[in-house]
């Protein structure tokens, strides 16, 4: 069965959320979220995952976080993510989109298990004609899904 993800936009038409501005007042949702900066070379700053409001205010204060504002301002995005699924999917992202901010759970755990997702043409996971990932983390060991639901036109979410 595949994990299918919906990543949040904001307004009308949908875009991606203003990280410095987005309302969190009503955001309740514990998941996985990435921050990422715009162009002229847009690339993902943070990855995470817990409840998105507190971790979403707390980066809102970091300074290291925010000096990447320069780069044509911050964006984000988050899905709600079942909590024995966060630490493979969190792991997997950012393996796949290398933040420039953080420490990668992986890197934290001690006891390393595998979770597989697959990431393919036209959306992250599709997995007709995708390509297979690994992600490493102790409750994702006895996981495997495929990945769905990343759009790949957004910047902080590209693959290469």
């Amino acid at each position: 069965m595949a994990l299918q993800v919906h990543w949040v936009k904001c307004g009308q038409p949908p875009t991606w959320c203003p990280f410095e501005t987005v309302d969190l007042s009503n955001v309740t949702d514990e998941g996985v979220y990435v921050i990422w900066h715009g162009a002229p070379n847009p690339w993902t700053v943070r990855v995470g995952l817990g409840v998105i409001k507190a971790r979403l205010e707390a980066h809102r204060k970091d300074p290291t976080i925010l000096a990447y504002r320069q780069h044509g301002g911050l964006y984000v995005t988050w899905a709600v993510i079942e909590r024995e699924q966060q630490e493979g999917v969190e792991n997997y992202l950012a393996d796949l989109l290398k933040p420039l901010v953080g420490e990668p759970l992986s890197q934290r755990l001690t006891d390393h298990g595998q979770f597989t997702v697959w990431i393919g043409a036209g959306a992250l996971g599709a997995p007709h004609g995708g390509k297979q990932g690994s992600v490493h983390g102790d409750r994702a060991s006895r996981m495997n899904h495929a990945w769905r639901g990343c759009e790949p036109e957004s910047p902080g979410l590209r693959t290469n």
